[in-house]
């Protein structure tokens, strides 16, 4: 909890968010200004309140995500 409520920044990868309390993890992130970014084949349950949403499996997404990441 402490790790979400300071992060810029919140990748989550392939789980359906239905599992408390990590579900809660992304809620705590967002409501202290992280950008949140969902990587998932299907929707979540919270897919609404996600900056980004791309709905692929984690192999494909990944790969770019973290060269985005490594470029800044």
């Amino acid at each position: 909890m402490e790790e979400a409520v300071s992060c810029d920044i919140m990748i989550v990868v392939g789980t359906s968010l239905a599992v408390s309390p990590a579900n809660l993890l992304p809620v705590y992130a967002k409501q202290n200004g992280a950008t949140l970014v969902e990587v998932n084949i299907e929707d979540t349950p919270i897919s609404s309140s996600m900056d980004l949403s791309l709905r692929t499996s984690a192999a494909k997404a990944l790969p770019g995500l973290v060269d985005m990441i490594s470029s800044y």
